[in-house]
């Protein structure tokens, strides 16, 4: 589909709010989707952030080890993730970590504080299918995921394989996802890596285990324990830019 028969492009949506006269980023980026995760991350930060209350996005300056990265909130869901993500393309991001909470389907492999990569998502959200059809597989650059796996797992257990992303929890029937070798239930895995993907935007996306739902349908959950995972995360965030933006050189 080209621009001329595109309704509404994200050109126009930028021109019309005034975002098209903000300077480029030209640096890599966070995204997370979760409001705690964003708090908490915020809380973390030892550099100065003034409210940004005019802003179309919530955003933030996180400065560790000498080094500031701006970390976006999209919300939850593939539709804000995906809006996100659309802005942050034109915006001129170089490469950028996806950060959310997701829930384990297999609890005896995948647990509560455990790290997750996704390396493709089963997409059944509605946003991503806006861009490709669900047919269509989406997979990190597996040289980008090594590299993140190997930084990750020093510090704690993680893990990569298949997500599952659906626009709500609730109508899910346990056949959906069962025989489909799916290790990880979230809402925006989906959106994520498909329009990181069609942008060419250099990305890995991390889901801490905050819940486990095991076999008989029984949900057990954590976020004390998936907060403290997200604070050791970020002592390994400036080392996994590097890696990703890498990419682009080689």
């Amino acid at each position: 589909m080209n621009n001329q028969d595109t309704l509404f492009t994200v050109d126009q949506y930028m021109k019309q709010f005034g975002l098209d006269k903000l300077p480029l980023l030209n640096a890599p980026a966070i995204l997370v989707f979760n409001k705690d995760m964003f708090e908490q991350l915020k809380a973390l930060s030892s550099e100065e952030n003034k409210p940004n209350k005019q802003s179309i996005m919530d955003f933030f300056n996180l400065r560790l080890t000498n080094r500031s990265i701006r970390v976006f909130l999209s919300g939850d869901g593939s539709v804000s993730a995906a809006f996100t993500l659309a802005l942050l393309a034109r915006r001129g991001i170089t490469g950028i970590i996806g950060i959310g909470y997701s829930v384990s389907l297999v609890p005896d492999e995948l647990k509560i504080g455990d790290y997750f990569l996704p390396y493709s998502s089963i997409r059944y959200d509605g946003a991503s299918q806006c861009y490709l059809s669900k047919e269509i597989p989406v997979v990190v650059n597996p040289l980008t995921l090594a590299r993140v796996y190997s930084i990750i797992t020093r510090k704690n257990v993680t893990h990569f394989g298949l997500s599952y992303c659906t626009d709500s929890y609730f109508h899910l029937k346990r056949d959906d996802v069962r025989g489909k070798n799916v290790m990880s239930l979230d809402m925006e895995s989906g959106a994520f890596l498909t329009v990181t993907e069609i942008n060419s935007i250099p990305s890995v996306l991390i889901n801490i285990i905050a819940e486990e739902i095991n076999h008989n349908g029984e949900w057990k959950v954590d976020y004390p324990k998936a907060r403290n995972s997200l604070k050791q995360l970020t002592e390994m965030l400036p080392e996994i830019l590097t890696n990703i933006v890498r990419q682009t050189h080689e």
